[in-house]
């Protein structure tokens, strides 16, 4: 249902996708209700949020109270503030700190009220929620009111569940979960749900069970779709979990002593797994597993044993697999490992050397082995790699991003292929293996919005190298969070030639180096061939307001040590879905409309309103357009002036505005009054006859001189299009060899209607 906010001019309503953040909110949301509620901040510094929850009841609305209203910092990890409504279904937040908040309604229990999100977005339901939620940007020293919600009313879905202490979650048609609940006793409720149709899943949290979906389905696409509507409770939605397959064995050293403290895990050919610990008796028991086929993967490295797969299997390509059945067990796949060699050593850095804490270092073996085994030095920059087969290794040393040292691999080599192998046999210590690192270069500057505020996801800074033709791994360099001021530094840079790139995308952990990542790494502000991660809702750039790689500024490091600052960017922010590139010759027009407010678009169900910019400017629009652009405020008459466009239309005002300048006289139809015809398309001769009236200009002078092929001297239109002309407002359609073309019969786009307005001079 609506919520209504009717003024509040300190507070701006912003859109994301950051769909990691706003999960971690909403749990946050759900933790304050369990808690049963947060006290509002008593202190007096700060700003004021109140309104009043109502609920959908027969044709009208009641107060609804014991509604849990909290108030969310949008960034994790955030203050949070939660009071419940009166018997009059208001609410009062005191003491706010500016910031930018998610403000949630969550309906009280056992009501069919559906918890809800302002301004009107439900969790749940069709379409992807996350980008329909406001952010709420709250000033200093404000008393915000009129933050309302209407809750509507939803269905149950309820049944038991065997065993009790599964989760019970309801997933949407999206895919999107939407709520869950622990049946503890083996019941469970799933209230409040938006009127829609739900797929249930349900896991087992004691690991002997196998989870499925309603009704003994394997899958969501395959599950039973239950259909919820409002007011109606669903029950005997009853479920019995089967019993998982077991995989059992044991794991000894090769002097046949049980091992403890080994992680044995089982992964299926999805690559999904379930892990156990052996126990001081060497022995393993993996449950709760579905039908399948399995293998298993043995980490010896704690206890500096040789990793392998099953069935004594160095590497997971020729790892063997057998078949597990739900309800059986599987005995007797035990291993022995063999002892492990050892690699260790110091990591300095810097002249005076210093110790490098916590930086990353891993053994990189030869094919075929091509074992990896990654670990952080100490305090006092000592490292340990153990657990390692006998084999020929090289090793690479990384620092943290905050430390400005260039990463290298053994011994002092810039990379791999130039990298020093050495030997390591069976069951050794190789000691000594220290790194000196140098001092390299850094990039740093600001990242904000068009409004030059940070962005609420940080953002993320990228570097390739500027020597690669396209943005992929094979040219990253390096890529860091921007903090939440705006602020990003890159450090550890070699000298070389360099291209920035800026997104707003969530950055996941991860050094971000591309040494050492894996095939299926997913990197933050990254796509999956390794180019820079197209931005929502902002626009991803290119250092100097660029829109591709190939026209990326150069960014050129001389010499290490040097700091090149004032790296910045400010990502554009698109008002409209269907205007979002930056480099397109309308999108600065049409932005210039959103600003000023000459065009709002056409409203969502959800996300950033439509521009519709091929569309034909109506002349209805054409009327709406000028009269914001004149900034006049103007009393319609009572009677209108035109047959066809009535006192209660939208339009009226500005439409008959048009009439009082003399903008628009409308087509006679005798014997009533003139048309204005408001739904048909503005032609570009019209279109030209209305801005040249607007702006006042003489066309009782005819040109002297043909501008455009199409648009001869002796044309009614030819001094309105002359002035087009003359204002550098339109030039035509290039024709080569000739003059341009006017085309005065065609109807005006949306988009080159900005484009004229934007050029329109005073």
């Amino acid at each position: 249902m609506s919520s209504s906010l009717e003024s509040v001019p300190s507070v701006g309503r912003q859109q994301s996708a950051r769909r990691a953040q706003l999960v971690v909110a909403l749990i946050i949301g759900m933790l304050a209700s369990l808690l049963g509620g947060v006290a509002s901040p008593a202190s007096a510094v700060g700003s004021s949020l109140s309104g009043t929850v109502t609920g959908v009841s027969g044709t009208g609305t009641v107060p609804l109270a014991g509604v849990r209203v909290t108030l969310t910092q949008f960034t994790a990890g955030g203050v949070l503030v939660s009071a419940d409504t009166d018997a009059g279904g208001n609410y009062v937040f005191a003491g706010i700190p500016a910031g930018d908040y998610l403000l949630a309604f969550s309906a009280p229990t056992g009501s069919f009220y559906v918890t809800e999100y302002w301004n009107d977005a439900s969790f749940g339901g069709t379409g992807d929620v996350f980008s329909c939620l406001d952010v709420l940007t709250v000033a200093d020293g404000v008393a915000l009111t009129g933050y309302n919600a209407t809750l509507a009313i939803g269905g149950s879905i309820a049944g038991t569940v065997s065993p009790s202490g599964s989760r019970v979650t309801a997933f949407n048609t999206a895919g999107q979960p939407v709520q869950s609940e622990f049946s503890f006793d083996g019941d469970y409720v799933l209230e409040g749900l938006p009127v829609g149709s739900y797929k249930l899943k349900i896991d087992s949290t004691d690991r002997e069970h196998v989870g499925e979906w309603w009704n003994d389905k394997a899958s969501i696409e395959l599950a039973d779709a239950i259909t919820v509507t409002a007011g109606v409770a669903v029950t005997g939605r009853d479920v019995v979990l089967a019993d998982g397959g077991r995989i059992t064995g044991n794991v000894k050293n090769v002097a046949t002593a049980n091992v403890a403290g080994v992680k044995v895990s089982a992964i299926n050919a999805a690559l999904t797994s379930v892990s156990s610990i052996t126990d001081a008796a060497g022995n393993f028991s993996i449950a709760g597993l579905p039908t399948g086929s399995y293998t298993l993967y043995f980490d010896g490295s704690p206890v500096n044993l040789v990793s392998e797969w099953w069935n004594n299997q160095l590497a997971g390509g020729s790892a063997n697999f057998f078949d597990v059945t739900a309800g059986a067990t599987v005995s007797g796949r035990n291993a022995v490992l063999a002892a492990g060699a050892r690699i260790s050593g110091r990591v300095t850095g810097g002249s005076p050397a210093v110790n490098v804490f916590g930086a990353t270092v891993a053994a990189i073996g030869t094919p075929p082995n091509r074992t990896t085994a990654i670990t952080q030095t100490g305090a006092d920059g000592s490292y340990l790699i153990q657990g390692l087969p006998a084999g020929s290794y090289t090793l690479y040393f990384a620092s943290r991003e905050t430390d400005n040292y260039l990463p290298e691999y053994w011994d002092g080599q810039s990379s791999r292929t130039s990298a020093t192998f050495f030997t390591v046999e069976a069951t050794a210590t190789v000691i000594g293996r220290d790194a000196s690192l140098v001092n390299g270069s850094t990039i740093s500057g600001v990242l904000r919005n068009a409004r030059g505020e940070p962005l609420l996801s940080g953002g993320v800074a990228v570097v390739y190298s500027a020597t690669g033709t396209e943005a992929s791994y094979a040219n990253l360099v390096k890529r860091v969070k921007v903090g939440s001021d705006g602020r990003y530094t890159i450090t550890g840079l070699p000298i070389g030639s360099y291209r920035v790139g800026f997104t707003d995308s969530v950055f996941p952990p991860g050094d971000g180096s591309g040494d050492i990542r894996t095939d299926d790494e997913e990197a933050g502000g990254l796509s999956a061939d390794g180019g820079l991660a197209p931005s929502d809702p902002h626009v991803s750039k290119w250092w100097i307001n660029q829109y591709s790689f190939s026209a990326a500024e150069t960014v050129v490091i001389s010499r290490l040590g040097q700091v090149v600052p004032r790296i910045n960017a400010n990502l554009a922010n698109p008002r409209f879905a269907d205007v979002r590139d930056p480099s397109s010759s309308f999108y600065a027009p049409i932005e210039w409309m959103a600003i000023k407010g000459y065009a709002t678009g056409t409203t969502q169900a959800c996300g950033d309103p439509l521009y519709k910019p091929t569309d034909p400017v109506s002349r209805q629009a054409m009327a709406l357009f000028l009269y914001r652009l004149s900034g006049e405020t103007f009393a319609p008459p009572v009677a209108p002036t035109f047959g066809d466009v009535a006192t209660d239309s939208q339009f009226y005002t500005a439409i008959e505005w048009m009439a009082s300048r003399g903008i628009s006289a409308g087509t006679p139809a005798p014997p009533g009054a003139p048309l204005f015809k408001p739904a048909d398309p503005v032609s570009r001769q019209t279109m030209a006859f209305f801005l040249a009236r607007y702006a006042r200009a003489d066309l009782t002078t005819l040109p002297t001189t043909q501008r455009f092929a199409d648009v001869p001297l002796t044309a009614t239109s030819a001094a309105a299009i002359e002035w087009m002309f003359v204002n550098g407002i339109s030039t035509g359609t290039p024709v080569p060899g000739g003059l341009p073309l006017y085309k005065p019969s065609d109807p005006v786009s949306r988009q080159a209607m900005a484009a004229f307005l934007f050029r329109f001079p005073g």
